[in-house]
């Protein structure tokens, strides 16, 4: 109710240019911190530790040997 009150009264003193240029100040502080939230989530995912399993590195080996015997194959 108070932001409908407010609304009506910047769109009644100035227009809706008024009311658009209160809308936008209004928003920019929570905008940065969206930004910043996402940085810092980017961050922290960027330097987030996975565990390596045994059987990953298995996996890995055979693969990495399959492909090796397939690139002799085609030369």
């Amino acid at each position: 109710m108070l932001m409908a009150a407010i609304s009506a009264v910047l769109l009644y003193a100035g227009g809706l240019d008024v009311l658009q240029t209160a809308s936008l100040i209004a928003a920019l502080p929570f905008a940065v911190i969206v930004l910043l939230l996402g940085i810092t989530l980017w961050k922290m995912l960027k330097h987030e530790i996975i565990p390596i399993k045994k059987n990953d590195i298995k996996r890995y080996k055979k693969l990495r040997e399959h492909l090796k015997q397939e690139n002799s194959k085609k030369k």
